[in-house]
């Protein structure tokens, strides 16, 4: 894969993102933040600064942090062990939600992000996923970050929109993201021992 056309397509997603209002900093091909830049800190609105960054190092990833975003990913993972996208689909349809009205993106990997708001009352939620870890699904909330829809890896392979669901940049600049329900935000703070029989495998 081109390397400077890898650069100018990542450059023009961050941008993409930058402008409906989320904060960027860069991560690097193995999707950790660069060393050197102190993203919690850092991450920005600025153009300037996220052209800056590009220029610097051309095989960035543009990530987003969560926390200043507000929002809350859950990561389906299909990593070799359990199939979180399948824990996932079980997850929403035992509570009655629409997966296609939640905006979803497909990893390189064939895992997927599922977009949410942080819930509007109380204290935003982290990355605290033991509830549901075991079964493949991961959380980014606040102090947490996801690598931007639509970013390529040097690859080729893309974090694409599922196209049977929104688009999440259009949610995003909609302002149409679902806030996670209630059902999910319990589950999440819940202690592990009450979970009960949610989520078991079929």
């Amino acid at each position: 894969m081109n390397a400077p056309k890898n650069s100018r397509h990542n450059l023009q997603v961050a941008l993409n993102w930058q402008r409906a209002g989320l904060f960027i900093f860069i991560a690097g091909p193995e999707k950790k933040p660069k060393r050197g830049v102190k993203w919690r800190d850092e991450s920005t609105i600025d153009p300037d600064q996220i052209k800056k960054w590009f220029k610097r190092w051309p095989d960035a990833l543009p990530a987003i942090d969560l926390a200043k975003s507000g929002h809350i990913i859950l990561d389906g993972d299909r990593h070799g062990g359990p199939d979180g996208v399948a824990a996932a689909e079980q997850l929403f349809a035992e509570r009655s939600l629409n997966a296609a009205a939640i905006p979803t993106v497909i990893t390189p990997q064939g895992g997927r992000h599922y977009w949410f708001m942080q819930p509007i009352e109380g204290e935003p939620l982290g990355n605290s996923d033991k509830s549901i870890r075991d079964k493949g699904i991961n959380v980014r909330g606040a102090g947490g970050y996801v690598i931007a829809p639509g970013a390529r890896m040097p690859d080729g392979r893309e974090y694409q929109r599922d196209p049977n669901t929104p688009s999440a940049l259009e949610a995003v600049q909609t302002g149409t993201v679902p806030v996670l329900p209630s059902s999910i935000e319990k589950l999440l703070i819940a202690p592990k021992a009450n979970v009960g029989k949610s989520l078991r495998a079929g």
